[in-house]
């Protein structure tokens, strides 16, 4: 599992503990019960997202979990898909011919239609360089390629994440 993953399932195991000492102590009730099976639940669903993409309706689940279990507070429920739902924005890979689009400029991990992973960018239009010898100032126009104007060709998907020299390793 990623570290995010393992951060959102620690979340969750911390919650459904709480939980349990709270039942220990004699303040629980049967909601609490309800409650300790659903995130036991969230927990095996998490434990799923490495066989397969993340579910897109992690909301309509929990909307579910809520209208099944009224006394269990949605609240709870909704701060663990909260999380998750933002891990999977953060870090799925998104088509590269699509909308939602790195900046400008922004290296990415990339992957090709040849099943290459690499790192690309969306180049700007134009940029001026000058000849430090002449001081004459240039106007350049990069190649692009696809749809999403890459920097090479052929990608198919394109993965934002935090690289080595953002992250001041």
């Amino acid at each position: 599992m990623t570290d995010k993953v393992q951060k959102i399932r620690k979340e969750v195991e911390r919650l459904q503990n709480e939980l349990i000492q709270e039942k220990e102590k004699g303040y629980g009730s049967d909601v609490d019960d309800a409650c300790i099976l659903e995130l036991q639940n969230v927990l095996t669903y998490i434990d799923s997202l490495q066989e397969e993409p993340v579910s897109e309706d992690l909301g309509e689940y929990l909307d579910e979990l809520s209208k099944q279990f009224p006394e269990v507070s949605f609240a709870k429920l909704s701060r663990i898909g909260v999380r998750v739902a933002k891990w999977q924005k953060e870090h799925l890979l998104k088509p590269a011919d699509g909308g939602d689009l790195p900046e400008i400029d922004r290296e990415v991990i990339a992957l090709l239609d040849n099943g290459k992973v690499v790192y690309a960018y969306r180049p700007p239009e134009y940029w001026d360089g000058k000849n430090i010898a002449t001081g004459k100032v240039t106007r350049y126009y990069p190649k692009t390629y696809d749809n999403g104007g890459w920097n090479i060709p052929n990608v198919k998907y394109w993965l934002d994440v935090k690289l080595p020299k953002e992250i001041e390793l």
